[in-house]
């Protein structure tokens, strides 16, 4: 969704990561996605990969799903992305997904 605010121009995107570690969505998504410099960009969703594995998960691998990690990762830093719920809470340890078998795994993957 593209929307005009206070004459600045904000294109909205929710996305649905993959279930398994296949980086082609945020391949697909860079090249058009950021194309034009002069708009702002608020992505969200469900990403289905931990960006930091020492806050974000536990008890599950911290590798899991690393080629969608390390690929988000990159696309943050290369077009000044940021994890705004993570600027706001920097430390804290907050879950959105958790297992339902033994050993419970706990995992932010938005």
């Amino acid at each position: 969704m593209e929307i005009t605010l206070y004459e600045k121009q904000i294109k909205i995107l929710n996305i649905y990561g993959p279930n398994k570690d296949d980086i082609l969505l945020f391949k697909l998504l860079e090249s058009p996605l950021f194309e034009n410099d002069e708009k702002t960009y608020n992505i969200g969703g469900g990403f289905n990969t931990v960006l930091n594995s020492e806050l974000d998960n536990k008890k599950g691998n911290p590798n899991h799903h690393h080629k969608c990690r390390d690929t988000l990762l990159e696309m943050m830093q290369v077009n000044n992305l940021v994890d705004a719920w993570r600027i706001r809470h920097e430390n804290m340890k907050q879950y959105i997904w958790h297992s339902t078998k033994s050993p419970v795994i706990h995992c932010r993957l938005d």
